[in-house]
């Protein structure tokens, strides 16, 4: 019989006698391989500030800007909206504009600059200040445009291309009456929302437009919106009502 530290019985369930030595230990165990949802990257939810939107906006100009590969995109959305002073339009995301086909070039480009990231489910965003936005590249036909707009809006808030009044407005007519859209209160109300600033954006900048001279502007949108938005009555009027020389008033292609 041995004593001391040599060996000792260790009896085992079933009565099975197994022996170690006191200084051995159980086999380590097995680190668990590294969490995936850690990794996952967090898109923020909650609107962006003032600042974020324009360094965003920036950021997302110089990524896009002309080089040996020159790519036509624009700004439309909330970033527009903000660009042309609709100060209140709270928005997480950035929209680009791309015409039919160029969508895959846009990522593309956008995810050289390290400044963009992609998603475990594709989708990209644009880093701001420890935070990461949601990117929409979307292709002009799904914006309800019938041709990619080549005209900008000019304005010095930042260097990204700016949609044209005339673009964001035929967009948003196009959101305003897609029943999809209309279905859901809040975003029909907020179609309303940028469509009555846009339209006093455009009496300010003395446009006019003609019935059906801008795909969606007809009669029955006319009648519609004025009964939705009241207050638009009044823009809509200068935008449809031509005035001439002699003071005659004549509605526009009525």
């Amino acid at each position: 019989m041995e004593f001391g530290n040599a060996f000792q019985p260790i009896l085992r369930g079933g009565g099975i006698c197994h022996s170690r030595r006191d200084h051995e230990t159980s086999p380590p165990t097995p680190t668990p391989p590294p969490n995936p949802i850690g990794s996952v990257e967090i898109i923020e939810k909650l609107p962006m500030s003032d600042d974020a939107m324009q360094r965003g906006l920036d950021t997302i100009g110089s990524a896009l800007a002309p080089d040996n590969q020159p790519l036509q995109y624009r700004i439309i959305g909330a970033g527009a909206l903000w660009t042309m002073g609709m100060g209140f339009r709270e928005t997480a995301d950035f929209d680009i504009l791309v015409a039919a086909g160029t969508a895959a070039a846009a990522k593309k480009k956008l995810l050289q600059n390290s400044k963009f990231g992609e998603t475990m489910l594709k989708s990209i965003f644009i880093k701001i200040g420890g935070k990461n936005y949601n990117i929409d590249i979307i292709p002009h036909p799904r914006a309800h445009l019938q041709n990619f707009p080549l005209e900008e809006y000019a304005q010095y808030a930042t260097s990204a291309s700016i949609a044209s009044l005339e673009c964001m407005i035929e967009s948003k007519i196009g959101a305003y009456r897609d029943s999809s859209r209309a279905v859901k209160l809040t975003k029909h109300k907020k179609d309303a929302d940028d469509l009555e600033f846009l339209f006093g954006k455009a009496v300010e900048r003395g446009l006019k437009f003609g019935f059906c001279s801008m795909p969606g502007l007809d009669h029955d949108f006319v009648d519609d919106f004025r009964k939705f938005r009241r207050e638009a009555a009044k823009s809509l009027d200068s935008l449809t009502t031509l005035v001439d020389e002699d003071g005659d008033v004549d509605m526009l292609d009525a």
